[in-house]
């Protein structure tokens, strides 16, 4: 699994890994870029004179002591990825051009690049005009069925506002990793490593979205949720639990994938209501331990995995029943605590719990991490 790494260099490392990119640099412009739609002599102004690509590729490709041989990167930066009118088709083109194990270098607008570039925001009263404005036109129109037609057909994808988050699940989906994604002059350059094909399952703008988990038997089952992350964040899990790790309370570190609006929303539990529907399908119970991820899944301990998967996941997980304190390590002890009862009284303890984790939500006020 590759590393995201913010790679800084001094004067002396700056001058010898410029000289190594430029010695490399007739194995990119021949052949490689040959399946990208730069031509070879754009391609090379683009290095030589284009300042802002020379600095993307001198903070973003790691030097020789990290294994990659230049020969096996593509550069795709004539576009913004946020301006191309079908982004996955677009990457999934990429990806028959890329052999696995080669890099891709391309260039986004995301939100955050976006919205510091609306400094009338700032100014009372206009600035939530010209806020409510954009959210609208650039943010909803695109994912909003019906409308998104109209809009694309008029914009042909010009513009278009995608954050952070989106653009690294399309990657992942795509077949590729992201290894470096960074700042430059108020737009991001990224670095993909082509590992696979393309991922069948597709992802989606919806209120209401399908997650994978595994469920009894070590089944993965699609476990509906109400969306509080950015688009094709679903496809982030592995790359965000690899990179950033969890915090104290279990929950994913410094997550980008949720919008400031959402915080409420999974505090009170409210994305979880459209999980009744696995109920209804008998795929999960009302109290049980939380339906996970394949890679949490697989960090587990291999005791309390066997014990898992002999039944049901549930929408209320044992800590809020127990009501202890949120945390990886106190959620992991609440689980077995759950399974040895479920064990030992399989007919009367999901009810049991079921009351019990009531009365904490309602009369102690126990909320979600």
């Amino acid at each position: 699994m590759c590393e995201v790494r913010d790679i800084e260099f001094d004067r002396k490392e700056q001058f010898d890994f410029n000289n190594n990119l430029n010695s490399h640099f007739t194995h990119i412009t021949e052949g490689l870029l040959e399946s990208s739609s730069i031509s070879k002599q754009r391609s090379k102004d683009l290095i030589y004179n284009d300042e802002k690509l020379q600095a993307a590729l001198t903070y973003l490709i790691p030097n020789d002591q990290f294994g990659i041989d230049y020969t096996g990167i593509h550069i795709e930066c004539n576009s913004a990825l946020n301006d191309i009118r079908y982004i996955n088709q677009f990457l999934i083109k990429k990806n028959k051009e890329v052999k696995i194990g080669e890099y891709f270098v391309g260039r986004v607008e995301v939100l955050s690049d976006w919205a510091k570039k609306r400094n009338s925001r700032r100014i009372p009263v206009l600035g939530m005009l010209v806020k409510t404005y954009h959210f609208l036109i650039y943010r909803a129109s695109p994912k909003i069925w019906g409308i998104r037609k109209i809009y694309f057909g008029i914009t042909q994808g010009k513009g278009r506002v995608v954050s952070k988050a989106e653009i690294l699940g399309r990657l992942v989906s795509c077949g590729f990793e992201p290894v470096q994604f960074k700042e430059i002059d108020g737009q991001h350059f990224f670095v993909a490593k082509k590992i696979s094909d393309p991922i069948e399952n597709k992802g989606s703008y919806g209120p209401v979205f399908k997650m994978e988990r595994i469920g009894k038997g070590g089944k993965i089952i699609g476990v509906y949720k109400l969306r509080t992350m950015y688009p094709y964040s679903e496809f982030l899990q592995e790359y965000m639990i690899n990179n950033l790790g969890y915090d104290k309370t279990g929950k994913i570190k410094d997550d980008f994938r949720k919008p400031s609006w959402s915080k409420f929303i999974r505090k009170h539990w409210l994305d979880e209501i459209p999980q009744l529907l696995n109920v209804l399908k008998g795929e999960m119970n009302l109290v049980g331990v939380r339906p996970v991820t394949k890679v949490y899944f697989d960090k587990m301990p291999e005791d309390l995995k066997q014990m898992r998967i002999k039944y049901k996941p549930g929408c209320i997980p044992p800590y809020v029943a127990f009501n202890t304190e949120t945390g990886l390590e106190s959620a992991l002890e609440s689980e077995r605590r759950f399974l040895e009862m479920k064990k030992k009284y399989p007919k009367t303890t999901e009810i049991r719990l079921f009351f019990s984790a009531i009365y904490n939500i309602v009369i102690r006020g126990k909320r979600s991490a």
